[in-house]
């Protein structure tokens, strides 16, 4: 809030109207000539600085097209702009001051582009309604949300699969939904753009480098041919226990008095013993895997730890070929076989793709699907200007109806002084017997109660709860000046 006193020197070819409240010189803003001049107007003589775009009594949609910046708060070169903005489109800004939800298509300015732009829009708008009308209200306007939701293109760039016509780009458009996760549409359904796009095929060629290798140094990197997958993983979920049993091994040839530590003392049985012991035998996980003793190959089959037999029986059956023991000496050859595999599948690269499988990727890429994607972004996107000025219709008709509204509880308290009842009022509080009307919503009480002092007044703050006890409204009145 700022207040000036008195009226400063105006430099300005306007003519302006003042008159005296709250002991404060306030301008008049009765004339839509007062509206469109403002820009001249020295902002020491207007009221408030800022507002709010939440808990006024106006519409919050008219003030998110006022904040520009998405800030939430509407200040002077906000006010401004939108301002000159009108002036390049009306031709009679009089009716600004009417407070009309509608707005008259021959005031529509004819010799600025964009009155031309915002005319041929309310026209075309007017005309999808199947309406001869002359002027184009805000009911009009929300209308447009259905043309957001059937139009085939609606100038954002987001192309959902179910506007595309050819049923093969279709099934392409979904798989790059499936896998990228999609952008929404300003229809609210999901479809690709042209970020998304790029990424796709990026993917799906990074996929197809990546297999490519695989094929061509086949012999090294599958030496279980087709069953390498899955021999890879049953030697994953026992290598670390294998590595385990030989190092306690090489631990008892070192000195076999360690051979009963790596085994487990005989208290460890006794306390496993005592639990109801499964066929998994979970309380064995820590165990040994088999019996140990110094230079003793890995017995696969028989003596084997219950929690693993399950594990090392599938290891056994795809990566030795049913054999009964492993040295230490195989197993270090047997773990040098997959270091191929495991560095071609740690550069597995375009992952999000891998669900399409290799012989769908290969059908992507080898088709024109690309180049016929990104017409269908292109052609979307020649409505822009058109869908563009569809949506600064709809904010023409809302700053046509609050705008004058807004600048008398902004630049001048004329609204709260005449007693018509204030934006930033918040309702009457009935408290010891007196109304206070001076009450309004209060966001952060800590910033408040820092700058209240400067109002030499005395300030009641209220929190509001409904039965029940959900807290729904915070705020304060102003109950009277200090002397």
């Amino acid at each position: 809030m700022k207040r000036q006193n008195s009226t400063s020197k105006i430099n300005s070819a306007h003519r302006w109207s003042f008159y005296r409240a709250g002991g404060v010189d306030q301008v008049r803003l009765d004339r839509g000539a007062d509206i469109v001049n403002l820009d001249q107007l020295d902002q020491k003589l207007w009221v408030a600085l800022s507002c709010p775009t939440q808990g006024l009594e106006i519409d919050s949609r008219t003030l998110k097209f006022l904040d520009a910046d998405g800030d939430g708060h509407v200040r002077p070169p906000e006010i401004l702009a939108a301002v000159q903005w009108l002036k390049d489109i009306l031709k009679n800004p009089e009716t600004l001051v009417e407070g009309k939800d509608s707005v008259s298509l021959s005031n529509l300015r004819t010799d600025t582009q964009e009155g031309q732009a915002l005319l041929a829009s309310a026209q075309h708008i007017l005309q999808s309604l199947g309406k001869e009308a002359s002027v184009i209200s805000m009911a009009d306007t929300a209308q447009t949300a259905d043309f957001f939701t059937t139009a085939l293109h609606n100038g954002d760039g987001v192309v959902p699969p179910s506007t595309i016509d050819d049923t093969q780009l279709v099934s392409v458009a979904e798989d790059i939904v499936k896998c990228m996760g999609g952008v929404p549409d300003r229809s609210g359904k999901m479809g690709y753009d042209q970020a998304t796009l790029e990424a796709f095929f990026t993917a799906c060629s990074d996929y197809d480098a990546w297999l490519k290798v695989g094929e061509s140094r086949a012999q090294e990197i599958f030496p279980f041919g087709d069953k390498t997958s899955d021999a890879y993983q049953a030697f994953l979920a026992v290598r670390a226990k294998i590595d385990d049993y030989f190092g306690r091994c090489r631990l008892a040839a070192f000195d076999q008095r360690a051979l009963a530590a790596v085994n487990l003392d005989e208290k460890a049985y006794v306390e496993a013993s005592t639990r109801d012991l499964t066929i998994t035998a979970d309380e064995l996980q820590n165990f040994p895997l088999v019996l140990v003793e110094a230079g003793k190959p890995l017995s696969l089959k028989q003596g084997v730890n219950p929690a693993w037999a399950g594990r090392l029986k599938a290891f056994t059956s795809l990566c030795c070929a049913d054999a009964g023991h492993l040295t230490e000496e195989d197993w270090l050859k047997l773990c040098g076989r997959f270091d191929a595999y495991t560095g071609w599948i740690q550069s597995k690269a375009g992952t999000c793709v891998e669900p399409l499988g290799k012989k769908r990727i290969r059908e992507i890429l080898s088709g024109k699907y690309r180049e016929s994607l990104e017409k269908a972004i292109a052609e979307d996107l020649e409505v822009a200007d058109e869908v563009s000025a569809m949506t600064r219709i709809e904010k023409l008709t809302y700053f046509h109806r609050d705008l004058h509204k807004l600048l008398n509880n902004y630049v001048s308290f004329s609204d709260f002084y005449a007693r018509r009842g204030a934006i930033f009022q918040a309702g009457t509080l009935y408290l010891d017997g007196r109304a206070c009307d001076m009450c309004f919503h209060v966001n952060d009480n800590a910033k408040h109660m820092k700058m209240a002092p400067m109002s030499n007044a005395f300030l009641a703050y209220v929190d509001c709860v409904r039965p029940g006890g959900r807290e729904t409204d915070r705020g304060v009145c102003l109950h009277g000046r200090r002397e």
